[in-house]
């Protein structure tokens, strides 16, 4: 049942790491219009839940600016509470995740070419969108040095 995104926060399991969402962040997160279905997933770098419309990301480093092989992102936005570092976040489309090892490979080389490394080769890091295969964790690659 979808319900407001604090309402899941405030219920999420105790594995989940919190610090992006503490009190202050929750309390932000209700003037947001954030409609959640549920809690996805939680990973080094962002929390996930999934809206009715979409994939809401939360983090607490700034998401890196949309690059090609991102998936297209409906929304992305700051939270910033009292004297509380900053939160981020991103809203992606749905994607269909069972993407095929091979085109896992052909997204890395893709990815690779203008001078970026994929650090998280994860399938699940990849999804299809459009009938295109798009990075769907922003922070899995990293700029080449």
């Amino acid at each position: 049942m979808p319900s407001h995104i604090s309402d899941i926060i405030n219920n999420l399991p105790a594995y989940v790491p919190m610090r992006t969402l503490t009190a202050a962040y929750i309390e932000a997160l209700h003037t947001l219009p954030f409609v959640a279905k549920r809690f996805m997933t939680a990973g080094g770098d962002s929390t996930v839940f999934e809206l009715e419309y979409g994939i809401l990301k939360l983090s607490d480093l700034c998401y890196p600016t949309q690059r090609s092989f991102d998936i297209p992102r409906t929304a992305e936005g700051k939270i910033v509470v009292r004297n509380e570092p900053p939160a981020y976040y991103i809203i992606q489309p749905r994607t269909l995740v069972d993407v095929s090892d091979k085109d896992v490979e052909r997204a890395i080389r893709i990815i690779e070419k203008p001078g970026f490394i994929v650090t998280d080769p994860e399938k699940d890091n990849f999804g299809y969108y459009n009938n295109r295969v798009f990075l769907i964790d922003p922070f899995a690659v990293e700029t080449a040095i």
